[in-house]
């Protein structure tokens, strides 16, 4: 019964945690052995005290299992790295990435269209309706795609080390990114042609906005989750 008291301490401990389900039952189903074993050596301990005096009390077995899953990770032995820093690089990294697969698109699009894209530009004619529809699809893709991949790796990262407070410092850092990025096409009049520019600017409407959307739900659900969860919030 002292074994099965303190298992069960020690199982609502590293829950209390966030960690793992899987994870929290190995240890536990360990640390459970190990204490049977204790048991068996020495038959004078009959109490969940001695339990504690042998192998440590559930809080602080918790503690340290919650500190050794963090550094099993890469996150977790570098979060400033990680969730500071990582959000400029991802969110760099996928903008340029979406404009070279939209430019790859557009060249397909005019291959098939037997350089019909190319002999229009040449022309300097308008784009017609379908041009104009297929650039504006391929401007969503550039701002909404990376700004939401981005904001799914941090996310997990966070998740995955236990480290929910960080996720919402990267989650914020890249819905304000996303705030800030700005890409347009613009529409075409019968004496120019459709021009599409991107960078970023502090413009603050609308559509910046609905930019950052996602990554600015990931924060408070994260936010919300490290508040819930004291020991993974001052770890920050």
């Amino acid at each position: 019964m002292a074994i099965r008291r303190w298992s069960d301490r020690l199982r609502q401990e590293l829950r209390r945690r966030r960690l793992p389900d899987d994870y929290v039952e190995r240890l536990v189903a360990e640390l459970s052995d190990h204490a049977a074993d204790l048991f068996q050596e020495n038959l004078a301990m009959d109490a969940e005290h001695d339990l504690e005096k042998r192998l440590g009390t559930p809080q602080t077995l918790a503690l340290a299992a919650e500190s050794e899953y963090r550094r099993r990770t890469f996150a977790g032995r570098h979060p400033i790295f990680t969730f500071i820093g990582g959000p400029f690089v991802a969110v760099f990294a996928m903008v340029v990435g979406t404009v070279t697969i939209v430019l790859i698109a557009s060249a397909l699009v005019d291959l098939a269209t037997d350089g019909g894209l190319r002999a229009n530009d040449a022309a300097r004619n308008p784009p017609s309706a379908w041009e104009m529809a297929l650039m504006q699809g391929l401007n969503c893709i550039v701002r909404f795609v990376p700004f939401g991949l981005s904001c799914w790796l941090f996310f997990r990262l966070a998740v995955r080390s236990g480290l929910p407070a960080w996720g919402a410092v990267a989650c914020g850092i890249v819905a304000v990114l996303g705030f800030s990025f700005w890409a347009a096409v613009d529409q075409a009049t019968p004496d120019a042609m459709g021009c599409w520019t991107l960078g970023f600017a502090w413009r603050a409407d609308f559509d910046q906005a609905v930019q950052a959307i996602v990554p600015a739900v990931a924060t408070a659900w994260l936010v919300w989750h490290a508040l819930r969860t004291p020991a993974a919030y001052a770890a920050v």
